[in-house]
C-alpha cells in the first residue's frame, strides 16, 4: 500500500494508553481516500476545523477536538506529541494520505494536521475511514 493510500485509525478503548489500529486495506482504498478528503472538505466548509499542529493540540487539550485527521508524512516530533495527546484525552485519530492531497482537500497550504470540532461531522469521517 502506497503512502497516499495508507488509511490507520486510533481509538482509545478503555485505558488512554491501550490503542486498537485498524486498516482499511480493501481494493476501493483510493475511493475511501476521496470520500474521506471530501469529508473533511465538507467540515472546512462548516467551519468546524482547526487547522496546524499546534491548533489541533490546543483543540486536543481543551476538549473541543472531536476527531483529529493526520497527514501520513508529518514530522516525527510533531506525530508524537499528538499521538500522545490524542491517547491521553481519548481522541479519535486517523492518518490519511500525503500532506499535499491533505492541503488540496481542504483549500490551504502545507497542512499536516487538523482536528474537527463538530460530533457528528468527525463521526462521519470516523464511519469512512472504516471506525475501530
Amino acid at each position: 500500500m502506497s503512502l497516499g493510500q495508507a488509511i490507520v485509525i486510533f481509538c482509545a478503548d478503555k485505558s488512554p494508553l491501550d490503542f486498537k489500529a485498524c486498516a482499511v486495506r480493501s481494493g476501493g482504498t483510493e475511493n475511501v481516500m476521496d470520500k474521506l478528503l471530501g469529508m473533511v472538505g465538507l467540515a472546512v466548509r462548516a467551519g468546524k476545523v482547526r487547522f496546524g499542529t499546534y491548533m489541533t493540540e490546543r483543540a486536543i487539550a481543551d476538549g473541543s477536538a472531536k476527531a483529529v485527521v493526520v497527514s501520513a508524512d508529518i514530522g516525527g516530533d510533531n506525530r508524537k506529541k499528538i499521538e500522545d495527546k490524542c491517547a491521553e484525552r481519548r481522541v479519535p485519530l486517523v492518518f490519511c494520505s500525503t500532506r499535499a492531497e491533505l492541503s488540496r482537500s481542504v483549500g490551504k497550504r502545507n497542512i499536516a494536521a487538523l482536528c474537527i470540532c463538530d460530533e457528528n461531522l468527525a463521526a462521519a469521517v470516523l464511519k469512512i475511514a472504516g471506525n475501530c
